[in-house]
């Protein structure tokens, strides 16, 4: 809730036309609250031909940030951010920054916030030599805002 009568909604989608490829964030906002959204728009400004997904968006106080999970250049899945541009446009965002990479996991993801700002996610461990119903196990991790 942006503000009494205005949401903004972001998803992802691996498959609506007129995405960049792989999954996609997108938003859909609404100015009556939830009684009618706009078309979902692809945020072009985070979204590459990789995966992009699991979007939370932050409001520090100030600025809104958009978090999301994707993939870094070790190929694993680690969490961005970015701050937003332009104020109002919830598809003006700046360059992606790395939060949390994998390191010895096999990726991470599903940023979600807290007020406080509080960061709460998911740490997904795999087992290669494990069957396809326990190949990987996940676990939740929070890393507590200075």
């Amino acid at each position: 809730r942006i503000d009494t009568s205005t949401l903004v909604l972001f998803f992802d989608s691996e498959d609506r036309p007129g995405g960049a490829g792989g999954h996609d964030i997108w938003y859909a906002v609404s100015t009556d609250s939830g009684a009618t959204w706009s078309t979902p728009l692809n945020v072009t400004s985070v979204n590459t031909t990789e995966k992009e997904h699991q979007p939370h968006l932050y409001h520090d106080g100030s600025d809104w940030w958009l978090y999301f999970s994707a993939y870094h250049t070790d190929h694993r899945l680690a969490i961005f951010r970015a701050l937003q541009g332009t104020v109002g446009d919830w598809n003006s965002w700046g360059t992606p920054e790395i939060i949390i990479g994998a390191g010895n996991a096999a990726g991470v993801g599903e940023p979600t916030l807290t007020d406080d700002g509080d960061l709460y996610f998911v740490v997904i461990y795999e087992n290669p030599d494990g069957t396809p119903y326990d190949r990987y196990d996940g676990d939740p991790w929070c890393a507590l805002r200075k």
